[in-house]
């Protein structure tokens, strides 16, 4: 190849220069191991963290660790109080027992003896019924007996003829009140009327107790005056408080009682349904029904078990809890995370590759790495585990999250610490590499000048893999033994 006026010129010019006994830089093309590198800077994290919390709410019962504290998979580290749901997958289990034993009964077939308890069963419960009606029956007399008495004793002094069809009001009230109330007494005479059964008496009570409210709106309006002490207006006011009270007590005890009485009712149908059961043999329907009883039984347990286990928390995996911020006796919120662990077997890298190096990185290149904690002569090693698909703008520059993880658990590595990364990207054995510095570039191509003090050519050549420590990888042009002009001396 010619090489150009220009050059020939230059290389000139430096002979001159240096004289003619001066030697030419020369460099004898030869075979070299190279390795191209990124270098980034990072900092350390744990392989795996994660923020644990109660998966319900309630009274934080235990704390079994501090931070700092190395725990195994499947560890207990924090637990809410149990009480309640601990009696319940109890209660939970002994239905299982039943309902197995109802189901191993049942296919066994009925026995004498069995027919015998399902009877005295039916018997007990249409006693039980018997007592609960009479015990509702009882409590409807009382109320009515209550409430009738404290109605004629502290609302009806408030009028003149009360129990006539023309009652009248004997304390001045407001015009809409003075009304209503004086209209509305003629009616509530029939809720005073004896109560026949339940129905009627909460029916009664409720008309009772929204009457006695609008007295009572009605008297908490009035105010002291000439003909009316602020003595008796407060003695009308705690008349009301105590009627109204009475009122509620007993529409409760009613409720109560005639809440007892369905439920005894309902005890005795079931009862006579056993009792019908036991005395007929065994159907298919019947065996697959007690079977879904038994499994309705098993899934109650098994759900109150999932509650139990969301009131605990338990490690996820073998680590280090470098967070605890529950405090026994405090009722905290389900989902409120306030343990953090981290994996103490091993941590990983974090680093930030600018797109300008990211296309030469790759999963399973190893790297070199220094901690900013100790000295550049405590080398860690390291290799490329993940690469984020997704561009991280820094500083305005696009930049791909890349994750190492280190080849070995070393104690001296901590999270947070910065970590400077040298990641090899490529590798090329025994092969013809020269400095960079004898290469120039032009045009798009690459060329070097060969010979000697006597003879200078420039040559193309096709160059592959540049190091890190400033050789390039001749691909084509050159031979191994060529020397070559350093034209960055000869210039």
């Amino acid at each position: 190849m010619a090489i150009p006026t220009a050059i020939l010129a230059i290389v000139a010019v430096g002979f001159m220069i240096r004289g003619k006994e001066a030697p030419v830089a020369a460099y004898t093309v030869t075979l070299l191991d190279l390795s191209s590198e990124v270098s980034v800077s990072g900092k350390v994290t744990p392989a795996e963290e994660v923020s644990l919390a109660f998966g319900q709410a309630g009274q934080v019962a235990r704390v079994n660790v501090r931070v700092g504290q190395r725990v195994s998979a499947g560890a207990v580290l924090a637990s809410l109080d149990n009480g309640n749901l601990s009696a319940q997958v109890a209660q939970a289990e002994a239905s299982v027992k039943i309902e197995q034993a109802a189901l191993e009964s049942l296919r066994a077939g009925s026995r004498a003896e069995d027919v015998g308890i399902a009877l005295v069963k039916v018997d007990t419960a249409r006693q039980t019924l018997d007592n609960k009606k009479n015990i509702l029956t009882n409590q409807v007399a009382s109320a009515y007996s209550v409430v009738e008495n404290n109605f004629r004793y502290y609302v009806d002094q408030l009028f003149t003829n009360p129990r006539s069809d023309n009652p009248e009001l004997n304390i001045q009230l407001r015009g809409e009140y003075e009304f209503a109330l004086e209209e509305d007494r003629i009616y509530i005479e029939t809720a005073l009327a004896p109560w026949p059964n339940p129905d009627v008496a909460q029916t009664s009570l409720t008309r009772i107790r929204d009457f006695v409210a609008l007295v009572a709106t009605a008297i908490n309006e009035l105010s002291a005056t000439a003909v009316l002490s602020s003595g008796t207006v407060a003695g009308y006011k705690a008349d009301m408080s105590i009627m109204r009270s009475s009122i509620e007590t007993e529409l409760e005890n009613v409720s109560a009682a005639e809440r007892a009485f369905i439920d005894a009712g309902l005890a005795l149908e079931l009862a006579q349904d056993e009792y019908n059961l036991a005395k007929s043999p065994a159907r298919p329907e019947d065996i697959d029904i007690a079977q879904a009883k038994l499994a309705k039984a098993i899934a109650e347990v098994s759900r109150l078990r999932a509650l139990m286990r969301e009131r605990v928390i338990y490690a996820p995996f073998t680590g280090l809890v470098s967070k605890q911020e529950y405090k026994v006796g405090e009722t905290v919120s389900a989902g409120d995370a306030r343990i953090n662990l981290i994996s103490d077997n091993n941590f990983q890298i974090e680093a930030n590759i600018p797109e300008a190096d990211i296309a030469s990185v790759a999963v399973g290149q190893v790297a070199v790495v220094t901690l900013d904690a100790y000295p550049e002569t405590e080398i860690f090693n390291a290799h490329v585990v993940g690469l984020d698909p997704a561009e991280t703008v820094i500083d305005g520059v696009p930049t791909y999250r890349t994750t190492l993880v280190f080849d070995k658990r070393d104690e001296r590595a901590k999270a947070g610490m910065t970590a400077n990364v040298v990641i090899t990207t490529d590798t090329r054995g025994q092969v013809l590499a020269i400095p960079n510095r004898l290469i120039e570039r032009r045009d798009g191509k690459s060329f070097v000048l060969v010979g000697n003090s006597d003879e200078v050519k420039e040559r193309e050549v096709q160059t592959g893999l540049r190091s890190a420590d400033g050789y390039t990888e001749i691909v084509s042009g050159l031979s191994a033994g060529e020397q070559l002009i350093d034209g960055t001396t000869s210039r």
